[in-house]
């Protein structure tokens, strides 16, 4: 009887009513409403295009007096799965009736981005932020919704949602450019509380370093052999935590060198700066030759771990100026607390371009500037370095490969050498930060 009712209320176009007999019988007989509506659908099926088929769904199912995640779950249930368009439109009406489940609604927010549509993309936004389900967003969405509102010039929530998408980042390069976002729009708004927040976020940074644990024997120690026992372990802790950054002499394995040194240049389409890859991470277990968290460990205040997207293969030339870096901190390149340990696969110094430190723990984030170019508010500007800190500074060098040199995330450093260098230097950077 009910699929008789429907039918003959619909072939009379007598629409409030089918409305009104479908939302009783889904209050008084759940168990005959889903039957009516699919019989229902095929009906009008057989008599319309997909197109008007689809339109009385969307006009029906939402003006049902039901929940719309049941009211969407039934529509979706009566369309092809494959077609986009009617699925994301079944979603605009899952919206409109106050829907609150987030896959449904990035699959909206993700058809009005591919269409550029930012002030609506803007108004789902705010509509997900007052029900408080925005922080559910993917990385994707949330990037996308960041876009969204800078075109709209809505710089503030889009600077805070780049800074939250941080600890999301899927990889190295994703976190770069929202790095890049991020110091953009604090410094292009001229908002200082925005400023401000980029500069509280690097100083809160350099606090999960810790504290200088004794100093260690003789005031100026730098340089050491790779440590075998706890107590050398410690005297390196102390002086990366006094100075800033330690050398280890004879502290990495030369056969593991090589066939680093062999497997990078064996992939000819690899471009520098490069993140590590499958051929890489496995050398780390044989390239130290003594446990680098042991001394890690000693110099963050929280637990640390490798930092898989921060390691980072890097060829200085001579005569290539975007290969070579200036003057910065680590944590200003990955608004993360990072220690290095950089490893020269080929000499340093002499005829190969080195590694040049600022020999002092440094407890502030330098001001950097703009510039064209991957540096661009990472650079400390090199004339400010050499007049505060000209008489600190420190030129690694190394004859043949074999030695590293440990620096925490504060310390200011640069490609240096580059005068005299003629041969083009090749090295590792391995990371540690913050385990997950």
């Amino acid at each position: 009887m009910t699929f008789v009712s429907a039918r003959r209320l619909h072939a009379d176009q007598r629409l409030p009513e089918l409305t009104a007999f479908l939302s009783a019988l889904y209050r008084h007989s759940p168990d005959e409403f889903e039957p009516t509506i699919q019989d229902l659908a095929v009906h009008v099926r057989g008599q319309s295009d997909p197109a008007a088929f689809e339109n009385f769904v969307y006009q029906l199912l939402f003006s049902i007096d039901a929940p719309p995640d049941d009211l969407h779950a039934i529509g979706a249930s009566l369309v092809d799965p494959e077609d986009w368009p009617a699925s994301v439109n079944l979603g605009i009406c899952y919206l409109n009736r106050g829907g609150k489940a987030v896959p449904i609604i990035e699959r909206v927010l993700y058809s009005y981005t591919q269409q550029k549509a930012h002030k609506i993309i803007a108004q789902i936004y705010r509509y997900a932020v007052a029900n408080g389900i925005a922080d559910q967003f993917t990385y994707e969405t949330r990037f996308n919704v960041s876009g969204a509102l800078i075109a709209l010039g809505d710089t503030k929530d889009a600077f805070d949602i780049y800074v939250a998408c941080l600890p999301d980042a899927p990889d190295a390069e994703q976190r770069k450019s929202l790095i890049s976002n991020i110091t953009l729009l604090a410094r292009g708004s001229n908002d200082p509380a925005m400023v401000a927040q980029v500069e509280a976020l690097k100083g809160a940074m350099i606090d999960d370093y810790a504290d200088p644990i004794g100093a260690p024997q003789g005031p100026d120690l730098i340089e050491f052999s790779s440590p075998q026992s706890r107590l050398e372990e410690l005297a390196v802790a102390s002086a990366l935590l006094k100075n800033g950054f330690c050398v280890l002499r004879d502290a990495c394995d030369r056969e593991t060198l090589a066939e680093m040194k062999r497997r990078i240049e064996s992939d000819p389409g690899i471009r520098f700066p490069a993140s590590f890859d499958d051929q890489i991470f496995p050398l780390l277990d044989g390239l130290f030759r003594f446990d680098p968290l042991a001394i890690i460990s000693r110099a963050m205040k929280k637990e640390a771990a490798l930092d898989k997207d921060a390691c980072v293969i890097r060829r200085v030339k001579v005569d290539n100026l975007e290969s070579q870096t200036p003057f910065h901190q680590d944590i200003s390149a990955f608004l993360k607390p990072v220690i290095n340990i950089w490893t020269p696969l080929t000499p340093a110094g002499g005829a190969y371009p080195s590694l040049e430190l600022v020999r002092l723990r440094v407890n502030e984030i330098e001001q950097t500037i703009l510039k064209q170019g991957q540096y661009n508010q990472v650079e400390i500007e090199e004339r400010y370095v050499m007049a505060r800190y000209g008489d600190r500074l420190y030129q690694f060098e190394a004859a043949e490969p074999g030695d590293c040199v440990i620096f925490l995330g504060s310390t200011i450093h640069r490609s240096s050498n580059l005068r005299h260098a003629t041969q083009e230097r090749l090295s590792v950077e391995v990371r540690y930060a913050h385990a997950a």
